[in-house]
């Protein structure tokens, strides 16, 4: 066992080169880059880039098959409940839950597009924002695209044939 106390940062250094530092805030600063450096979990590094400042993380493909997950996120509710909210394959195809949502920055709640798998209808459904409403259904069946387009307050299309107003082409 190794038990060091300090007031200050404790670093480990290898040859001139410092490898790893821990803060007096308790923060572990790994400042090398690349794959062969960096915090290593089974085979998977969490790194730089070694070509900029970026983060990398590297998940390692080997004994995983072609299809197979190489990165998730998943989350919880108190240690129970898990779900898997994303997922890379090796493949690279990128897996989400039932929903995409895209907006300015992720925290925005002006959200322009959402794309989301209905589970009750079986269909896939493509929203955009509240300003200009449109949305597109997929099911195995069909495809539907509803919308609703206003001029100050007045519809002037719309594809529920009971809310069209008769209007008189002026050109």
């Amino acid at each position: 066992d190794l038990e060091l106390e300090s007031e200050s940062d404790i670093s480990i250094v290898r040859g001139n080169t410092e490898a790893l530092r821990i803060a007096d805030n308790g923060q572990i600063y790994i400042p090398t880059r690349a794959i062969s450096r960096g915090i290593n979990i089974g085979g998977h590094v969490i790194t730089r880039h070694n070509t900029d400042n970026s983060l990398a993380i590297y998940p390692n493909r080997g004994g995983i098959g072609y299809g197979e997950p190489i990165f998730r996120i998943r989350s919880h509710n108190n240690r129970n409940d898990y779900v898997e909210n994303l997922r890379i394959l090796s493949s690279g195809e990128i897996q989400v839950g039932s929903e995409i949502s895209l907006g300015s920055t992720a925290a925005s709640s002006d959200r322009k597009l959402i794309i989301f798998y209905n589970n009750t209808f079986e269909r896939i459904q493509f929203i955009t924002s509240n300003k200009y409403p449109m949305s597109f259904h997929i099911s195995t069946e069909h495809i539907a695209i509803s919308w609703d387009l206003y001029y100050k307050g007045v519809p002037i299309s719309t594809s529920n044939e009971s809310e069209k107003i008769l209007m008189k082409d002026i050109s």
